[in-house]
């Protein structure tokens, strides 16, 4: 009996090793269930093709519309967890980046950008990936504009593209979607007033490097204004003046033998208006750099420059009146050939009708209030004459809300009285011209 725990030693050890072992050939076998498979180096070329067939079979599907975008997302989640080589990683990669895309679409930015982080966890280092991050930012500037969370993602996405370069310092790609990133970064940082960083970001995208030399004319001039603005913003006063005179040079000169005005003036034009005017912004700089070019002249989007100057000026708290009657001046004595040019009932009249109207109205309270009888006079009489027994279809910009338009229509019921008056004889008679 004094021997028994000897054995029982002897025993257990084997009993014990022999649990040992198969506890770790369970966990291995476990492990290779659901750990992800080791990344294999796949080149540049091979990463490219799969993930633009993930694109392309997720966009199919998508447009196909037999399945929801939840269930598409859901389904290539499924086929990852079936397939978890690094090509079907990637396949897997580029369909859900298709299905944030489409839930950006729809509005859905924090759908979008979670799935959108997601792509690009399983293609890291991938232009996808930056594109991803790209996507992201988008998504947050929409659905949390007072947050400065999209100037997170846009660093993400510059980050990965700069590590990139590293390895493809020649890729065009990678060159062109670094510079639409440095775009949408310095922007943004300019928004939430971070001057330094954005003007950094600038000057990149304005130097001589091969990130500035992907931008398209219009682009590298719009970086350029901004620049200026942002320079003078810092106290930077006379390279801020060195750089919008060249930003004009370039803008009224050297764009002729690349751009055709109206896609030059296009291109420029709406990003600043999507923009919150307010004369003292870097936006609204641009929008009166524009205006100041005589190459635009005439054209109906530089009638559309100079509405939303007058209406900031006016508008702006205090009113900035001597700025808003050399812009009114200027766009009243241009509007009524432009209006005649066009076609008796085509859009582009009518707005260019309203536009004339609006700031005949504004120009003639800002007579009122200065107490020139004859400028008011004068104003009224070219309203009257203009739209003699018609009424007026008041088009409300981009950047003037409702309570502008409240404004304006007490403006013409005190200020242009003939006009109203007739307007409701027409309407008592019953006859009431079209709107134009």
């Amino acid at each position: 009996m004094a021997d028994t725990p000897d054995r029982f030693k002897v025993l257990k050890l084997p009993l014990w090793a022999a649990g040992f072992v198969a506890l770790c050939l369970f966990l291995s076998r476990s492990a290779q269930d659901i750990a992800p498979p080791s990344l294999a180096v796949i080149d540049s070329p091979a990463e490219a093709r799969l993930i633009q067939q993930g694109i392309t079979d997720g966009s199919n599907e998508l447009s196909a519309g037999k399945y929801s975008i939840g269930q598409i997302e859901r389904n290539l989640k499924l086929r990852l967890k079936l397939d978890q080589t690094p090509e079907q990683r990637l396949v897997t990669a580029g369909g859900l980046f298709a299905v944030a895309s489409a839930s950006l679409k729809e509005g859905n930015g924090p759908e979008a950008a979670r799935i959108a982080q997601q792509a690009a966890d399983l293609a890291p280092g991938s232009l996808l990936a930056a594109r991803c991050w790209l996507l992201c930012g988008q998504a947050s500037g929409v659905t949390s504009p007072e947050f400065p969370l999209s100037i997170r993602y846009f660093e993400r996405a510059n980050g990965t593209l700069l590590e990139r370069l590293k390895h493809y310092p020649d890729e065009t790609e990678a060159l062109q979607l670094r510079a639409t990133v440095l775009q949408q970064l310095s922007q943004t940082e300019a928004r939430f007033t971070r001057n330094d960083e954005a003007i950094g970001h600038l000057r990149e995208l304005t130097d001589l490097s091969p990130v500035a030399q992907t931008l398209n004319p219009g682009d590298r001039l719009r970086a350029m204004v901004m620049l200026g603005n942002l320079l003078a913003v810092t106290g930077q006063a006379e390279e801020s003046a060195r750089w919008l005179s060249t930003a004009r040079e370039y803008g009224q000169h050297q764009l002729d033998f690349t751009m055709p005005a109206e896609e030059v003036l296009h291109a420029l034009v709406e990003p600043a208006r999507r923009e919150a005017l307010d004369p003292v912004s870097p936006s609204f700089d641009a929008l009166r750099l524009l205006w100041e070019m005589n190459r635009f002249e005439s054209l109906p989007e530089w009638f559309q420059i100079g509405d939303e100057l007058t209406s900031a000026y006016f508008f702006h708290e205090p009113p900035q009146l001597a700025d808003f009657e050399l812009v009114a001046g200027k766009l009243l004595n241009a509007l009524p050939q432009a209006i005649e040019a066009q076609p008796p009932e085509s859009t582009q009249r009518i707005e260019l009708e309203s536009i004339y109207a609006t700031n005949l109205l504004l120009a003639a309270d800002v007579a009122t209030n200065r107490h020139d009888p004859a400028e008011v006079a004068r104003l009224v009489k070219l309203f009257e004459t203009t739209f003699q027994g018609r009424d007026v279809n008041f088009i409300s910009p981009l950047a003037r809300p409702a309570v502008r338009m409240h404004r304006i229509a007490e403006i013409y019921r005190s200020t242009m009285t003939g006009h109203a008056e007739q307007m409701r004889k027409n309407q008592a008679s019953g006859n009431t011209p079209p709107r134009r």
